[in-house]
């Protein structure tokens, strides 16, 4: 996350996740795929846990969930809003808190907008946070080389009901057995 993204954050938090809470009366976003994606009581790592409504729900659903979110404002607003999250969100983020894949195992499920009407021509939305641009084939064929096999895809409209500014695109990716590279045929 660069500086200025990280600053947005820090400056709109409470905002952020006043927009997130309201999203959720159902379950929407990548939150519709949980299921599909993990068996119950499966052990996950929220990464960029954000307002925390994510994390609560597969807590509250018997999953071992975890979160890493790097912004110290995000993370006081998860736990405002959900003070059960107290003892299993921690400051962190990618690639720095990336444990060894090979050793692991697992499955990842990541969600990328795949329309954002709202970037200006520096990549920042309203808020000032940098959108790289990463359409869901290249993130596929990121996570291929990582030794990573694409299970499902999905294509979504906002959760946040912003139809028509912003659409997603959710994949779930699993370890290979041997956790190395799959040749592209």
């Amino acid at each position: 996350m660069d500086q200025a993204t990280f600053r947005a954050y820090t400056a709109h938090a409470g905002e952020i996740a006043r927009r997130h809470a309201s999203s959720r009366r159902v379950v929407a976003g990548i939150a519709q795929y949980f299921t599909r994606a993990f068996d119950p009581g499966d052990r996950i790592l929220d990464v960029g846990a954000g307002a925390g409504g994510d994390l609560a729900w597969l807590v509250s659903e018997g999953y071992q969930a975890y979160g890493m979110e790097p912004v110290a404002e995000m993370r006081a607003e998860a736990i405002r809003a959900h003070p059960e999250l107290r003892e299993r969100l921690v400051e962190g983020s990618l690639p720095d808190a990336l444990p060894d894949l090979a050793s692991i195992g697992g499955r990842v499920l990541a969600s990328i907008p795949t329309l954002r009407t709202d970037i200006d021509e520096a990549g920042r939305d309203p808020f000032g946070r940098l959108f790289s641009g990463v359409q869901a084939g290249e993130l596929d064929l990121l996570f291929q080389r990582a030794g990573f096999r694409n299970l499902e895809r999905w294509g979504e409209e906002d959760s946040l009901g912003r139809g028509g500014v912003v659409r997603w695109a959710t994949l779930l990716f699993e370890l290979t057995d041997d956790g190395r590279a799959e040749s592209s045929a």
